[in-house]
Protein backbone atom coordinates (compact mmCIF):
# COMPACT_ATOMS: atom_id res chain seq x y z
CA UNK A 1 0.00 0.00 0.00
CA UNK A 2 1.78 3.14 -1.16
CA UNK A 3 0.68 6.18 0.76
CA UNK A 4 2.65 8.60 -1.34
CA UNK A 5 0.10 8.15 -4.09
CA UNK A 6 -2.56 9.71 -1.88
CA UNK A 7 -4.86 6.72 -2.39
CA UNK A 8 -5.14 4.98 1.03
CA UNK A 9 -7.38 7.60 2.59
CA UNK A 10 -10.01 6.73 -0.03
CA UNK A 11 -10.17 3.21 1.45
CA UNK A 12 -11.40 4.61 4.77
CA UNK A 13 -15.13 5.03 5.39
CA UNK A 14 -16.04 8.66 6.03
CA UNK A 15 -18.13 7.54 9.01
CA UNK A 16 -14.89 6.77 10.88
CA UNK A 17 -14.29 10.51 11.13
CA UNK A 18 -17.67 11.66 12.42
CA UNK A 19 -19.27 11.05 15.82
CA UNK A 20 -22.40 8.88 15.68
CA UNK A 21 -25.81 10.50 15.65
CA UNK A 22 -27.31 10.97 19.10
CA UNK A 23 -30.56 9.24 20.10
CA UNK A 24 -33.61 11.42 20.57
CA UNK A 25 -34.06 10.01 24.09
CA UNK A 26 -30.56 11.11 25.13
CA UNK A 27 -30.50 12.62 28.61
CA UNK A 28 -28.53 15.75 29.40
CA UNK A 29 -25.27 14.87 31.16
CA UNK A 30 -24.17 18.47 31.47
CA UNK A 31 -22.35 17.77 34.73
CA UNK A 32 -20.00 15.29 33.05
CA UNK A 33 -19.65 17.35 29.89
CA UNK A 34 -18.86 20.49 31.86
CA UNK A 35 -16.23 18.72 33.93
CA UNK A 36 -14.71 17.23 30.80
CA UNK A 37 -14.63 20.59 29.01
CA UNK A 38 -12.96 22.37 31.95
CA UNK A 39 -10.10 19.89 31.99
CA UNK A 40 -9.42 19.87 28.26
CA UNK A 41 -7.34 23.02 28.48
CA UNK A 42 -5.06 21.80 31.26
CA UNK A 43 -4.52 18.06 30.85
CA UNK A 44 -3.02 16.43 27.74
CA UNK A 45 -4.95 13.16 28.00
CA UNK A 46 -8.53 12.34 28.95
CA UNK A 47 -9.26 8.64 29.43
CA UNK A 48 -12.79 7.22 29.38
CA UNK A 49 -12.37 3.63 30.50
CA UNK A 50 -15.40 1.45 31.32
CA UNK A 51 -17.15 -1.74 30.17
CA UNK A 52 -19.47 -1.89 27.18
CA UNK A 53 -22.66 0.11 27.43
CA UNK A 54 -21.59 2.87 29.81
CA UNK A 55 -22.12 5.67 27.30
CA UNK A 56 -18.48 6.55 26.53
CA UNK A 57 -19.08 7.17 22.83
CA UNK A 58 -22.42 8.89 23.47
CA UNK A 59 -20.84 11.30 25.94
CA UNK A 60 -18.05 12.21 23.53
CA UNK A 61 -20.47 12.52 20.62
CA UNK A 62 -22.36 15.16 22.63
CA UNK A 63 -19.25 17.35 22.91
CA UNK A 64 -19.53 18.96 19.44
CA UNK A 65 -23.20 19.83 19.95
CA UNK A 66 -22.62 21.15 23.45
CA UNK A 67 -19.48 23.14 22.56
CA UNK A 68 -19.75 23.98 18.84
CA UNK A 69 -16.80 26.40 19.12
CA UNK A 70 -14.45 23.55 20.15
CA UNK A 71 -12.49 22.14 17.17
CA UNK A 72 -12.69 18.34 17.29
CA UNK A 73 -11.01 15.70 15.13
CA UNK A 74 -12.78 12.34 15.50
CA UNK A 75 -11.48 8.84 14.69
CA UNK A 76 -13.47 5.65 15.33
CA UNK A 77 -11.08 2.71 15.43
CA UNK A 78 -11.57 -0.90 14.39
CA UNK A 79 -9.46 -4.06 14.19
CA UNK A 80 -8.10 -3.23 10.73
CA UNK A 81 -6.45 -0.13 12.17
CA UNK A 82 -3.85 -2.35 13.87
CA UNK A 83 -1.79 -1.93 10.71
CA UNK A 84 0.56 0.99 11.57
CA UNK A 85 0.32 2.51 8.09
CA UNK A 86 -3.46 2.39 8.10
CA UNK A 87 -3.58 3.79 11.65
CA UNK A 88 -1.33 6.73 10.84
CA UNK A 89 -3.19 7.36 7.60
CA UNK A 90 -6.53 7.38 9.44
CA UNK A 91 -5.09 9.69 12.09
CA UNK A 92 -3.95 12.15 9.42
CA UNK A 93 -7.33 12.04 7.67
CA UNK A 94 -9.05 12.82 11.00
CA UNK A 95 -6.78 15.85 11.45
CA UNK A 96 -7.44 16.93 7.87
CA UNK A 97 -11.09 17.42 8.78
CA UNK A 98 -9.78 20.45 10.70
CA UNK A 99 -7.29 21.55 8.03
CA UNK A 100 -6.95 19.71 4.68
CA UNK A 101 -3.24 20.52 4.54
CA UNK A 102 -2.39 18.92 7.90
CA UNK A 103 -0.13 15.86 7.68
CA UNK A 104 0.83 16.33 4.03
CA UNK A 105 4.54 15.88 4.75
CA UNK A 106 3.89 12.80 6.87
CA UNK A 107 1.69 11.30 4.15
CA UNK A 108 4.44 11.72 1.58
CA UNK A 109 6.79 9.65 3.75
CA UNK A 110 4.44 6.74 4.38
CA UNK A 111 5.33 3.44 2.70
CA UNK A 112 3.69 0.02 2.64
CA UNK A 113 5.62 -1.20 5.70
CA UNK A 114 7.11 0.76 8.56
CA UNK A 115 8.99 -0.46 11.62
CA UNK A 116 8.57 0.68 15.21
CA UNK A 117 11.46 3.18 15.05
CA UNK A 118 10.18 4.56 11.77
CA UNK A 119 6.69 4.99 13.18
CA UNK A 120 8.10 7.12 16.00
CA UNK A 121 10.04 9.25 13.54
CA UNK A 122 6.94 9.67 11.41
CA UNK A 123 5.07 10.74 14.55
CA UNK A 124 7.72 13.44 14.99
CA UNK A 125 7.03 14.64 11.46
CA UNK A 126 3.28 14.63 12.17
CA UNK A 127 3.85 16.73 15.31
CA UNK A 128 5.66 19.29 13.15
CA UNK A 129 2.83 19.15 10.61
CA UNK A 130 0.33 19.87 13.39
CA UNK A 131 2.37 22.82 14.65
CA UNK A 132 2.47 24.31 11.15
CA UNK A 133 -1.17 23.83 10.17
CA UNK A 134 -3.23 23.70 13.39
CA UNK A 135 -2.06 26.58 15.59
CA UNK A 136 -5.24 26.84 17.68
CA UNK A 137 -6.35 24.52 20.52
CA UNK A 138 -8.19 21.41 19.34
CA UNK A 139 -9.26 17.97 20.58
CA UNK A 140 -8.38 14.65 18.97
CA UNK A 141 -10.81 11.87 19.95
CA UNK A 142 -9.88 8.21 19.50
CA UNK A 143 -12.99 6.09 20.03
CA UNK A 144 -12.82 2.32 20.74
CA UNK A 145 -9.07 2.27 21.39
CA UNK A 146 -9.49 -1.22 22.92
CA UNK A 147 -9.63 -2.52 19.34
CA UNK A 148 -5.94 -1.64 18.94
CA UNK A 149 -3.45 -4.26 20.14
CA UNK A 150 -0.42 -3.47 17.95
CA UNK A 151 2.40 -2.42 20.36
CA UNK A 152 4.12 -0.06 17.90
CA UNK A 153 0.96 2.07 17.70
CA UNK A 154 1.03 2.64 21.44
CA UNK A 155 4.73 3.53 21.21
CA UNK A 156 3.73 6.22 18.70
CA UNK A 157 0.85 7.46 20.87
CA UNK A 158 3.14 7.64 23.92
CA UNK A 159 5.61 9.64 21.86
CA UNK A 160 2.81 11.94 20.66
CA UNK A 161 1.74 12.57 24.27
CA UNK A 162 5.28 13.17 25.49
CA UNK A 163 6.11 15.62 22.69
CA UNK A 164 2.64 16.88 21.89
CA UNK A 165 1.96 20.36 20.61
CA UNK A 166 0.76 22.34 23.66
CA UNK A 167 -2.62 23.03 22.06
CA UNK A 168 -3.43 19.36 21.31
CA UNK A 169 -5.62 17.44 23.76
CA UNK A 170 -6.07 13.70 23.25
CA UNK A 171 -9.31 12.03 24.38
CA UNK A 172 -9.52 8.23 24.41
CA UNK A 173 -12.56 5.98 24.89
CA UNK A 174 -11.81 2.33 25.63
CA UNK A 175 -13.06 -0.77 27.41
CA UNK A 176 -9.51 -1.65 28.50
CA UNK A 177 -6.84 0.62 29.95
CA UNK A 178 -4.34 1.13 27.10
CA UNK A 179 -0.62 0.35 27.52
CA UNK A 180 0.31 4.03 27.67
CA UNK A 181 2.37 5.79 30.33
CA UNK A 182 -0.74 6.44 32.43
CA UNK A 183 1.09 6.30 35.78
CA UNK A 184 3.54 8.97 34.65
CA UNK A 185 0.78 11.24 33.35
CA UNK A 186 -1.24 10.66 36.52
CA UNK A 187 1.74 11.59 38.70
CA UNK A 188 2.23 14.80 36.70
CA UNK A 189 -1.42 15.76 37.03
CA UNK A 190 -1.77 15.51 33.23
CA UNK A 191 -4.46 12.82 33.10
CA UNK A 192 -8.24 13.13 33.43
CA UNK A 193 -9.98 9.81 34.11
CA UNK A 194 -13.68 9.06 33.72
CA UNK A 195 -14.44 5.53 34.77
CA UNK A 196 -17.42 3.36 35.63
CA UNK A 197 -18.14 5.29 38.84
CA UNK A 198 -18.41 8.61 36.97
CA UNK A 199 -20.15 7.22 33.86
CA UNK A 200 -22.93 5.20 35.52
CA UNK A 201 -26.35 6.85 35.74
CA UNK A 202 -27.31 8.42 39.04
CA UNK A 203 -30.78 7.63 40.40
CA UNK A 204 -31.95 11.01 39.13
CA UNK A 205 -30.56 10.34 35.64
CA UNK A 206 -32.17 6.88 35.61
CA UNK A 207 -35.50 8.47 36.55
CA UNK A 208 -35.21 11.08 33.79
CA UNK A 209 -34.29 8.41 31.24
CA UNK A 210 -36.98 5.86 32.13
CA UNK A 211 -39.89 8.13 33.02
CA UNK A 212 -39.31 11.38 31.08
CA UNK A 213 -37.59 10.09 27.95
CA UNK A 214 -39.19 6.64 27.65
CA UNK A 215 -42.46 7.53 29.45
CA UNK A 216 -42.62 4.30 31.45
CA UNK A 217 -44.32 5.89 34.46
CA UNK A 218 -42.47 3.81 37.03
CA UNK A 219 -42.86 4.39 40.75
CA UNK A 220 -40.04 5.70 42.90
CA UNK A 221 -39.64 2.26 44.47
CA UNK A 222 -39.41 0.51 41.08
CA UNK A 223 -36.92 3.08 39.83
CA UNK A 224 -34.77 2.60 42.91
CA UNK A 225 -34.84 -1.18 42.48
CA UNK A 226 -33.90 -1.05 38.80
CA UNK A 227 -31.10 1.40 39.50
CA UNK A 228 -29.81 -0.78 42.32
CA UNK A 229 -29.88 -4.00 40.28
CA UNK A 230 -28.22 -2.47 37.22
CA UNK A 231 -25.85 -0.30 39.31
CA UNK A 232 -26.64 2.57 36.95
CA UNK A 233 -25.47 0.67 33.85
CA UNK A 234 -26.99 2.80 31.04
CA UNK A 235 -27.39 0.12 28.38
CA UNK A 236 -28.72 -2.29 31.01
CA UNK A 237 -31.44 0.20 31.88
CA UNK A 238 -32.24 0.66 28.18
CA UNK A 239 -32.48 -3.09 27.55
CA UNK A 240 -34.62 -3.67 30.63
CA UNK A 241 -36.85 -0.77 29.62
CA UNK A 242 -37.44 -2.38 26.22
CA UNK A 243 -38.91 -5.39 28.01
CA UNK A 244 -41.00 -3.27 30.38
CA UNK A 245 -42.40 -1.29 27.46
CA UNK A 246 -44.09 -4.45 26.17
CA UNK A 247 -46.04 -4.91 29.44
CA UNK A 248 -49.16 -2.64 29.42
CA UNK A 249 -50.30 -3.19 33.02
CA UNK A 250 -48.60 -1.20 35.78
CA UNK A 251 -49.22 -4.10 38.17
CA UNK A 252 -47.61 -6.59 35.80
CA UNK A 253 -44.66 -4.24 35.34
CA UNK A 254 -44.18 -4.07 39.08
CA UNK A 255 -44.12 -7.86 39.31
CA UNK A 256 -41.78 -8.16 36.34
CA UNK A 257 -39.32 -5.65 37.76
CA UNK A 258 -38.81 -7.92 40.79
CA UNK A 259 -37.19 -10.52 38.52
CA UNK A 260 -36.31 -8.66 35.36
CA UNK A 261 -32.85 -7.37 36.20
CA UNK A 262 -31.53 -10.89 36.79
CA UNK A 263 -33.39 -12.78 34.08
CA UNK A 264 -33.95 -10.46 31.14
CA UNK A 265 -32.86 -12.12 27.89
CA UNK A 266 -31.99 -8.82 26.17
CA UNK A 267 -29.36 -8.10 28.81
CA UNK A 268 -27.91 -11.59 28.49
CA UNK A 269 -27.73 -11.36 24.69
CA UNK A 270 -25.98 -7.99 24.89
CA UNK A 271 -23.38 -9.34 27.32
CA UNK A 272 -22.89 -12.46 25.22
CA UNK A 273 -22.43 -10.55 21.97
CA UNK A 274 -20.58 -7.42 23.06
CA UNK A 275 -18.51 -8.65 25.97
CA UNK A 276 -18.11 -12.42 26.24
CA UNK A 277 -17.69 -13.43 22.59
CA UNK A 278 -15.00 -10.81 21.96
CA UNK A 279 -12.64 -12.31 24.57
CA UNK A 280 -9.87 -14.82 23.89
CA UNK A 281 -10.67 -18.50 24.53
CA UNK A 282 -8.59 -18.50 27.74
CA UNK A 283 -10.53 -15.56 29.21
CA UNK A 284 -13.88 -17.05 28.16
CA UNK A 285 -12.99 -20.34 29.81
CA UNK A 286 -11.96 -18.61 33.02
CA UNK A 287 -15.19 -16.58 33.11
CA UNK A 288 -17.31 -19.69 32.56
CA UNK A 289 -15.52 -21.65 35.27
CA UNK A 290 -15.83 -18.84 37.83
CA UNK A 291 -19.42 -17.86 36.95
CA UNK A 292 -20.74 -20.08 39.76
CA UNK A 293 -18.97 -17.97 42.38
CA UNK A 294 -20.77 -15.20 44.23
CA UNK A 295 -17.45 -13.45 44.85
CA UNK A 296 -14.33 -13.58 42.69
CA UNK A 297 -11.53 -13.80 45.22
CA UNK A 298 -8.13 -15.14 44.07
CA UNK A 299 -8.46 -18.15 46.41
CA UNK A 300 -11.92 -19.13 45.19
CA UNK A 301 -10.95 -18.61 41.54
CA UNK A 302 -7.92 -20.85 42.00
CA UNK A 303 -10.04 -23.52 43.70
CA UNK A 304 -12.60 -23.81 40.88
CA UNK A 305 -10.21 -23.35 37.95
CA UNK A 306 -7.20 -25.19 39.42
CA UNK A 307 -5.02 -22.49 37.88
CA UNK A 308 -1.97 -21.32 39.78
CA UNK A 309 -2.28 -17.96 38.00
CA UNK A 310 -5.97 -17.46 38.89
CA UNK A 311 -5.14 -14.26 40.77
CA UNK A 312 -3.32 -12.89 37.72
CA UNK A 313 -6.25 -13.82 35.46
CA UNK A 314 -8.64 -12.06 37.85
CA UNK A 315 -6.54 -8.90 37.70
CA UNK A 316 -6.47 -9.10 33.88
CA UNK A 317 -10.27 -9.33 33.81
CA UNK A 318 -10.44 -6.29 36.09
CA UNK A 319 -8.00 -4.42 33.82
CA UNK A 320 -10.23 -5.17 30.84
CA UNK A 321 -13.22 -3.62 32.62
CA UNK A 322 -15.20 -6.86 32.37
CA UNK A 323 -18.19 -7.37 34.62
CA UNK A 324 -16.99 -8.84 37.91
CA UNK A 325 -20.33 -8.23 39.65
Amino acid sequence: MESGSGEPQHWLAETKFNPPLLHEDLIDRQRLLGDLRRRLDSRPLTLLSAPAGYGKTTLLAALPATYPDLPIAWLSLDEEDNDPVRFLTALIVALQHLDPTCGATTQSLLTSQIHRGELRRLTSVLINDILETLPDPFVLILDDLHRIIEPSIFVALDYLLEHRPPHLHLVVATRVDPPLALARLRARGELTELRLTELRFSEEEASIFLNHRLNLGLSAADLALLHSRTEGWPVGLRLLASSLDRVPSAQDRELLIRYLARTDRNVFEFLAEEVFSSQEAEIRGFLLETAILSELTPTLCQAVTRRADAGIMREEIYRRNLFLV
